[in-house]
């Protein structure tokens, strides 16, 4: 069966679909309430006008994926982010078009860490059959926050030493420690160049994600990291702190093995500023109680937000080494060319 992508949003009990290129058309849409087409919720008869359709939503606390028959043409897709209270950015990487089909929806799920879900949320993960947990914190994070159990029958900790993130996302443990830190850069702000060097340092978020594709440790770290993610028997979770950089650079790893293109992957990237923007502003809220040094608030910013500089330094930095992401994972991850084979047959439809 070929499958086309379909773009689906839900909104105040309400589904919004939709095709392309857009056209009017009847058609047939069914309901699943998991991934594989054997778990039907509803079937209705839609009317398509210019390529949209919106209905009242059957389950609105449940996962639902949906498929679109138009003559013999079928359409599949599913929400992206799945809003929880207690977990920013929890996102499907489910529906992105490759150049050799379409990735897999409810198979591969990038989020922020799993250390504060409720017993409610905590029942909605494991309604998603997650198989595999991979936790990129480092061992000090782990130990502050420990993920929650979401029903997993393998957990991962693999840390890509990656310490300007871990910085980044840092939770504020002990209670004064966000005064602390600020305090640290006031001084740093009133030293002798030390405007210049706060300027510089917020380049460093751009050394660390070419680091984590140049480094030895960070190459081993996400050469373990795919090779779980290809063996999985089941739905595979990743997560660092706050889902940004480590798991952004495993996200861009996956999408790029499975043929998504740049921009793609780069919006996807990107998608966590939106999608963490209650939680810096809080951060920033909680930081401008110390301080009013514009310099200062800039670079705890700088950490905080997901910018495309950042992306773009890990992509160039692979393209240098290798040339390419096949290359780069056969050459420097031990991602062979069956591993790559299992990859795509596995997430892609």
């Amino acid at each position: 069966m070929v499958i086309k992508p379909l773009q689906m949003n839900r909104l105040k009990n309400q589904i919004n679909i939709k095709i392309k290129p857009p056209l009017n058309a009847v058609g047939q849409l069914t309901g699943y309430n998991k991934p594989q087409f054997h778990s039907k919720i509803f079937q209705i008869p839609v009317n398509l006008t210019d390529g949209a359709f919106e209905m009242e939503d059957p389950c609105p606390q449940k996962r639902l994926f949906l498929k679109l028959s138009i003559g013999s043409q079928n359409y599949f897709g599913s929400v992206r982010h799945l809003t929880l209270t207690n977990l920013s950015n929890l996102r499907d990487l489910g529906g992105y078009q490759s150049n050799y089909g379409i990735v897999k929806w409810g198979y591969l799920y990038r989020s922020d860490a799993l250390s504060d879900l409720n017993s409610l949320e905590t029942q909605f993960l494991k309604t998603l059959q997650i198989n595999t947990v991979i936790d990129l914190r480092s061992a000090p994070e782990i130990r502050r926050n420990p993920d929650v159990s979401v029903g997993e029958e393998n957990h991962e900790e693999i840390d890509p030493k990656a310490f300007i993130a871990a910085q980044a996302s840092k939770i504020p443990n002990p209670k004064n420690y966000d005064e602390r830190r600020v305090r640290e850069l006031e001084k740093i702000s009133q030293s002798p160049g030390g405007e210049k060097k706060l300027i510089q340092m917020q380049n460093q978020m751009i050394i660390q994600m070419h680091d984590m594709v140049a480094s030895k440790s960070s190459q081993e770290a996400y050469g373990r990291f795919l090779q779980m993610v290809v063996t999985a028997s089941g739905p595979v979770l990743f997560h660092c702190q706050g889902g940004k950089d480590r798991t952004g650079w495993g996200t861009a790893l996956i999408l790029g093995l499975l043929g998504v293109d740049k921009d793609v992957i780069m919006r996807d990237y990107l998608l966590t500023k939106k999608y963490n923007q209650h939680r810096n502003a809080k951060r920033l809220a909680t930081y401008r109680k110390y301080t009013n040094n514009e310099l200062v608030l800039k670079y705890l910013c700088s950490l905080q937000l997901a910018n495309s500089s950042y992306l773009d330094s890990a992509l160039d930095t692979l393209i240098n080494i290798s040339g390419s992401f096949e290359k780069y994972a056969e050459d420097k991850l031990n991602f062979t060319s069956n591993d790559l084979k299992k990859l795509r047959k596995k997430y892609l439809i």
